[in-house]
């Protein structure tokens, strides 16, 4: 659509996309520093404890609230 000559000059088109692939390069980067490691990618990189402990953190702020306790969650093993 940028690259239509009735829409932008040719001569702009192409910046214009240059500059929208830029800036969603920028924002995915910045948007990382925020967004946590899947714990798929945490048990792939050996860390397992973190792994498990941020799905349970996940699972039970989603379903109960931030205060929820493990044995509140729906897949863990039964409390006594």
């Amino acid at each position: 659509m940028l690259l239509d000559p009735g829409m932008l000059p040719p001569d702009w088109g192409w910046r214009g996309c240059f500059l929208i692939g830029a800036t969603l390069g920028l924002s995915i980067l910045l948007m990382r520093m925020w967004v946590p490691e899947s714990p798929r990618w945490l048990i792939t990189h050996n860390r397992v404890d973190e792994a498990r402990h941020a799905r349970s953190s996940r699972t039970s702020r989603r379903i109960f609230g931030s205060t929820a306790s493990k044995c509140q969650t729906r897949r863990s093993s039964p409390c006594a």
